[in-house]
């Protein structure tokens, strides 16, 4: 996979505050702490960024459906709780 591609599916994963500002992400910061999810959310996205430099993951619309969405990153991340 070229670098370019990289950079393109890279720019696509979500920021660490867009994640924690989701509502569906709010009963997780009650529950555990808005510090303890935060943590969470950066282990998730420095998977999700080193599975696609190596190659692993292309964000591609397949059957017109994004491989990588946020509500999977917030799956993996309830999930990391």
């Amino acid at each position: 996979m070229s670098a370019a591609v990289n950079n393109k599916e890279l720019r696509k994963l979500p920021s660490i505050e867009k994640i924690l500002e989701a509502p569906e992400i709010q009963p997780e910061i009650d529950r555990y702490s808005r510090n303890l999810v935060t943590q969470a959310a950066q282990t998730v996205i420095k998977e999700a960024r080193r599975q696609i430099v190596e190659g692993f993951i292309l964000s591609c619309k397949l059957g017109g459906k994004s491989t990588l969405t946020f509500d999977s990153y917030n799956r993996k991340l309830k999930k990391s709780l």
